[in-house]
């Protein structure tokens, strides 16, 4: 027995399967890249794997099966996911009793009724000291000593000292 189909059939089934391929191939369309905006104006098209409390994990959209990735949040403006949702991050504001190097300390006042011990006198010039001009010293010192850190430190103290007596000399 011979089964044959006429040419309508066929070129009905051939359309029907040519349809059942094409709903295929775009119900499995690639998913849209994520984009994270970071605070210079760069922005990435990445694959985000996961949001942590301080962190972005993501891949990249070149090589999903790479290494991941991470970025703070401190440094995201923006991130606009796939589907079009966006998720936007404050900017961090400074901390008011942060400590910046470039600002001295104002000087403690001396209460002029007690003698001052060499010890608090040192304490002090410590306490009012520049942040620049203990480095400046630090650097010179550990520059001269041949023990690294310790040695440095000690001959700080002893440069203290003998300013100390020569000032206690005048």
């Amino acid at each position: 027995m011979k089964i044959t189909m006429s040419w309508k059939k066929t070129r009905a089934v051939f359309f029907l399967l040519l349809l059942l391929a094409a709903h295929f191939t775009q119900s499995q369309t690639p998913r849209k890249p994520d984009v994270i905006t970071l605070r210079d104006a760069t922005k990435l098209e990445v694959v985000i794997q996961e949001v942590d409390d301080n962190f972005v994990k993501y891949k990249k959209l070149t090589d999903p099966e790479g290494p991941l990735f991470s970025v703070r949040k401190t440094e995201i403006v923006s991130i606009k996911y796939g589907n079009g949702d966006v998720e936007t991050f404050e900017a961090v504001l400074e901390v008011p009793g942060y400590y910046a190097p470039n600002t001295p300390k104002a000087p403690i006042a001396k209460s002029p009724s007690t003698a001052v011990t060499p010890k608090a006198r040192f304490q002090e010039e410590l306490q009012t000291a520049t942040p620049d001009r203990l480095r400046a010293v630090y650097k010179y010192y550990k520059g001269k000593s041949k023990g690294g850190m310790v040695w440095a430190l000690q001959g700080h103290l002893r440069a203290f000292s003998w300013l100390q007596s020569e000032l206690e000399s005048l």
